[in-house]
């Protein structure tokens, strides 16, 4: 009687375990992605995870935010690919929207042809990339507005927009959304500071004297940003400067030099531009090295840079064909370089999706052995590069003598970097004192003297006071982008500018200003913006199968050189076995001739054959590859986790008796 009890006991304790386990099924399939503490995140960096620097601008929000997604799906049916990465923006907008705690609102809009919606988009400036020629256009973009606004009455700083989500920047997407959100809670412009002597920003140009145009890569900045000269004798940067843009630095006092690292430590941001041969220095292309090579080397020694401004970065590689000798050959100039995509350290920001960066006798820069901070170059040279005295540029009249000395080492050189991290001050001993202070007084003639040594400017800039705190170390981990070259600023290195109707007409033909921008932009923002780094991507790209491609590829390559010499071996012989002795045509082929054209027919047979056999060995070793990762998916894992099921049945099965 209790046997028969308890077989029924376990049948019905079996019945309401499978109950149960119904019941948890539907659970799991209705409800569980909506739970926040049932949310994991396991894919390899982590892409779904917002990083600590936006949950700090998200928790600084005061205003609620709505964004809106605008993305056609309709018209995205036959485009696959664009459809896996909107799901990706789409999770990873309602991640914002879940840590924001309701300060996000996040809608998703569907702008069909001819509709509202449609308009809205076209509106709002986002960008329609027609799907097919005449077809309908793809939106795909993003509109983030302040939610206080009334409608049809925002302003621009009320609204920021992401014209359209291209798939080539997605390790920077949360950079891109963050960044949207940091400028509709902190709406005031950004203020860049202009420390220099040369003309960037107009004024009277003593070299063509006549009066001197701004340089476009500032009227650029002037369109993104708030920018500001300073006064080339100030003694404390403004509190209300965001970032510090330091050209070519040659003249500058004691005091002024202070002042940039008591600002930097103090958590200003700086962008400098030293140069060891500024062509186009004050002193114009015929200056002494002296008066074209710039250097802060106290402050560089205190922020762990090296930099040697006696020396320029040769490159045969990214070396510009210009005219040289007195034949005007085009020949490769060692000191002016097309970096390239190679060079561009894809890592950062700053140099994301830039394609060419022109520079003219750049220097090298590298971390100290004893660096406390961070070094990480964003601009580099090739492997075909070498240093070389910057002396030999000053009134260079032939670039082709550089080519006579010149022997690659093999190594990358830097040639612009991003320095961060913990830092002491250039000036243990405190501020320095003026040549007032230390004479005792300062005359009204010595400082009307001051007063037109500056250009009678003070368009910026404080008056330290002596009782003003000196920083021994920095408050937080400093931030500056140090580039070894000022060239790439000037116009002639990277746009061409015309004159239409009185009005200046600029085409870019490489993007110098787009990495000044990009690093103005990049350093005006937040610490917890700048913070947030460049991410993995969504496509998992199959590693094994390309790296066959590219070796088969390679063979593909030799094998194709191959027959395109044997082909210009031939082109040869028929041209000297078509000609008689006084070099004349021949029209009809000798047997000579005939049986030469045959030879070379049966080796092009038998090389077109082998690059056959290669392409199938490729097929080959792809199929083979797939069929094995199929066998793994399909059929190993689902068996392994069958198995398991089945052990621990089997063990409790045993426990039970």
């Amino acid at each position: 009687m209790s046997k028969e009890y308890s077989t029924k006991g376990q049948g019905v304790r079996s019945g309401l375990g499978l109950a149960g386990l119904l019941v948890a099924l539907v659970l799991i399939m209705g409800g569980v992605q909506n739970l926040p503490a049932w949310r994991a995140d396991l894919t390899e960096d982590r892409l779904y995870t917002l990083s600590d620097g936006t949950r700090a601008i998200l928790k600084k929000m005061e205003q609620p935010v709505t964004l809106e997604l605008f993305f056609s799906d309709k018209a995205s049916q036959e485009l696959p690919q664009l459809r896996d990465y909107a799901k990706r923006v789409r999770e990873l907008l309602q991640e914002y929207s879940l840590v924001s705690g309701g300060k996000i609102r996040f809608n998703i809009v569907d702008p069909e042809p001819f509709s509202e919606e449609e308009d809205k988009a076209a509106e709002y400036g986002l960008q329609g990339i027609p799907a097919t020629v005449g077809g309908d256009a793809i939106y795909f973009g993003l509109v983030g507005q302040l939610s206080t606004a009334e409608e049809g009455g925002e302003s621009e700083a009320e609204r920021q927009v992401i014209s359209f989500f291209n798939q080539e920047r997605e390790a920077f997407l949360e950079y891109d959304i963050s960044q949207l959100i940091y400028r509709l809670a902190d709406s005031s412009p950004t203020v860049v500071g202009v420390l220099t002597n040369e003309n960037a920003m107009g004024g009277y140009d003593f070299a063509q004297r006549r009066p001197g145009e701004t340089w476009l890569v500032i009227e650029q900045l002037q369109k993104l940003a708030t920018v500001r000269k300073l006064d080339t004798q100030l003694q404390q940067v403004d509190d209300d400067v965001d970032v510090l843009m330091v050209i070519h630095p040659i003249g500058l006092s004691e005091q002024t030099r202070y002042a940039i690292d008591q600002y930097v430590l103090g958590g200003g941001k700086a962008l400098i531009f030293v140069d060891p041969h500024f062509e186009m220095a004050a002193g114009g292309m015929m200056a002494m090295p002296a008066a074209s090579s710039s250097d802060l080397p106290t402050l560089f020694r205190a922020w762990g840079i090296s930099y040697d401004p006696g020396q320029v970065v040769g490159d045969a590689k990214w070396a510009l064909r210009l005219a040289a000798g007195d034949n005007n050959l085009p020949l490769p100039h060692l000191g002016i370089l097309g970096l390239q995509s190679d060079s561009l350290v894809n890592g950062d920001i700053t140099t994301s999706n830039l394609e060419t960066i022109n520079v003219a006798t750049v220097g090298a820069l590298a971390a100290s052995p004893d660096a406390n901070t961070r070094f990480t170059a964003l601009l580099s040279s090739s492997d075909l590069a070498m240093p070389m005295a910057s002396s030999q540029f000053v009134a260079l009249r032939d670039h082709s003598q550089l080519l006579k000395t010149f022997e690659p080492t093999g190594e990358h050189y830097t040639l612009a970097a991003r320095v961060q991290g913990p830092a002491g001050t250039a000036f243990p001993e405190g501020r320095p004192k003026s040549p007032a202070e230390n004479s005792g007084a300062e005359t009204e003639e010595g400082a009307a003297a001051t007063d037109i040594e500056s250009g009678g400017e003070s368009a910026g800039g404080e008056t330290a006071s002596p009782d003003s705190e000196h920083l021994a170390e920095s408050k937080e981990d400093i931030n500056v982008l140090i580039v070894a070259d000022t060239d790439l600023l000037t116009d002639r290195l990277w746009v061409q500018v015309s004159n239409f109707f009185g009005q200046r007409v600029a085409a870019p033909w490489a993007n110098n200003g787009d990495f000044v921008a990009n690093a103005v932009e990049n350093l005006g923002g937040s610490a917890d913006l700048i913070s947030v780094r460049s991410r993995g991507t969504y496509s998992r790209p199959f590693e094994r199968v390309d790296e066959l491609e590219l070796k088969a590829a390679q063979r593909f390559r030799e094998q194709e050189q191959l027959l395109i010499e044997k082909l210009e071996e031939l082109e040869t012989k028929i041209r000297q076995l078509s000609q008689d002795e006084s070099g004349q045509a021949v029209v009809t082929l000798t047997p000579e001739q005939q049986a030469e054209v045959e030879a070379f027919g049966q080796k092009k047979l038998q090389i077109r054959k082998e690059l056959r056999q290669v392409q199938h060995q490729l097929n080959r070793d792809i199929e083979a590859l797939e069929w094995r990762m199929k066998l793994i998916n399909i059929a190993l894992v689902p068996g392994l986790l069958t198995l398991g099921v089945v052990g621990l049945a089997l063990s409790r099965a045993r426990r039970r008796r």
